[in-house]
């Protein structure tokens, strides 16, 4: 081991080590090809770093405390997600969607999310299932071709049927 012969140091090579590991858009592959090593040499800079840095593992585990996560850094939890999901259904009664169109539906843009993950939408799901808000219906996904079962979600009849007076009457009020 050590270094080519008119090669960069190892100082030299821990600095631009330092430097590409700032962007947050690299992995220890697309630094390797950055500077022209393996990535093995890239886990050995990392472990180098580490060391001097005080920071030590254990099994691959942190062994000093994780920074906590600010509210807007936070997964968005199950029961923020209810309140959502029940508005929306509530305006489109009618309708039968799966957790994957309601997690894209449902608009993350306040957090500053991509979209909510599915899990959890179901999770919030099988909550208002409970509480006899929201029906569970099982189908298939195509009766002509792909007859894999999906599980579909509307508003509960008693629910529809309290959306759908709300709807109508909101109607007869702007006729009027």
């Amino acid at each position: 081991m050590g270094r080519p012969r008119g090669g960069p140091s190892m100082e030299e090579r821990l600095r631009v080590y330092r430097q590409l590991r700032q962007r947050k858009d690299l992995t220890q592959q697309g630094i390797a090809m950055r500077m022209g090593v393996s990535r093995r040499a890239v886990q050995q800079y990392a472990r180098q770093v580490r060391q001097e840095d005080g920071i030590t593992l254990q099994r691959g585990v942190r062994t000093e405390p994780r920074a906590k996560k600010t509210p807007e850094e936070k997964a968005p939890r199950s029961t923020e997600l209810r309140p959502l999901l029940l508005d929306h259904l509530r305006r489109f009664p009618q309708m039968e969607l799966s957790s994957w169109e309601l997690a894209r539906i449902v608009d993350p843009a306040p957090r500053g999310f991509r979209g909510y993950p599915a899990h959890t939408v179901e999770r919030a799901l099988d909550q208002l299932i409970a509480e006899h808000l929201v029906e569970l219906v099982v189908g298939v996904r195509d009766p002509d071709c792909d007859r894999r079962p999906v599980r579909r979600y509307r508003l509960a009849r008693k629910q529809a049927e309290v959306a759908a007076e709300a709807i109508t009457g909101e109607d007869l009020e702007r006729a009027a």
